[in-house]
């Protein structure tokens, strides 16, 4: 089931790796062809002859890009004093606008437009990550004007450019964004010995990330025996996990600033 999605926004790349010989027999075990025929994708028929499809991940596209947007919105608007609030706050604000873009692109009716807005939304977010994964202090203008400069080349490059930079775009900054967002959570869960990384609510944020990322690339990975066990609704626990993960990491941001503000006043 998953390849299907996967071949929707790698139309370059997945054949041309299926053609590799060393990378073929990996494709095939993890998503073989069969398991598209087991688990078509899940639809359900409205009034006017309207088809939803993947219904429960209609919900889970508007639950969280809404919240997305909201949380990223007040953390972008009180980022002027608050280390890490504006690169995290536009790492959940851009996620929100690709929970909405997958909405349509995966749900309602796929385009061109929607498949952009996705991949766009996707690049800045991930990139997002990785900035606030590495920064130590996003407050200064001369660390925010890059971003928001990398933010306007990610869609003009997904929009302009040519056929194989949407796939690169989707690929690569995701690709080092859970790589980041995976050394963030292990250097702030081993604080060793720093007062706000022994605070166990901290730690359990950084549990629930964890798992969330866990979930969200298992969902990918392991399409076949999810299929097999529960059904076609691999892309509700990926975006769900995603959910939970990006919910996790800001969270975490959320309560070092909360640390570090009461140690400065106690």
């Amino acid at each position: 089931m998953s390849a299907e999605v996967i071949r929707s926004f790698f139309p370059i790349l997945l054949p041309q790796a299926e053609s590799n010989s060393h990378v073929a027999p990996l494709i095939n075990a993890l998503f073989p062809k069969y398991i598209q025929k087991m688990c078509p994708v899940p639809a359900i028929h409205l009034q006017g002859n309207f088809e939803l499809k993947w219904p429960t991940v209609a919900v889970a596209c508007i639950a969280g890009g809404l919240l997305s947007l909201l949380a990223g919105g007040r953390m972008i608007c009180r980022s002027a004093s608050k280390k890490g609030f504006f690169t995290w706050g536009f790492a959940l604000f851009w996620y929100g606008i690709m929970c909405l873009g997958g909405l349509f692109y995966h749900c309602i009716k796929p385009s061109v437009v929607f498949r952009n807005v996705d991949v766009i939304a996707t690049a800045c977010s991930s990139i997002s990550v990785v900035a606030g994964s590495i920064l130590a202090d996003d407050t200064a203008l001369s660390q925010r004007l890059p971003l928001l400069v990398i933010y306007v080349s990610t869609a003009v490059a997904a929009i302009g450019g040519v056929e194989l930079v949407p796939e690169f775009l989707y690929l690569g900054p995701t690709a080092v964004a859970f790589v980041a967002a995976a050394w963030f959570i292990w250097r702030v869960f081993t604080g060793n010995g720093v007062k706000w990384c022994e605070d166990m609510a901290v730690k359990w944020w950084c549990a629930l990330a964890a798992g969330g990322a866990i979930v969200g690339l298992g969902s990918v990975v392991c399409d076949k025996w999810l299929c097999l066990m529960l059904g076609s609704n691999f892309l509700l626990y990926f975006f769900v996990g995603c959910n939970i993960a990006l919910f996790g990491l800001c969270q975490i941001v959320i309560e070092l600033q909360n640390s570090a503000r009461e140690d400065k006043h106690s």
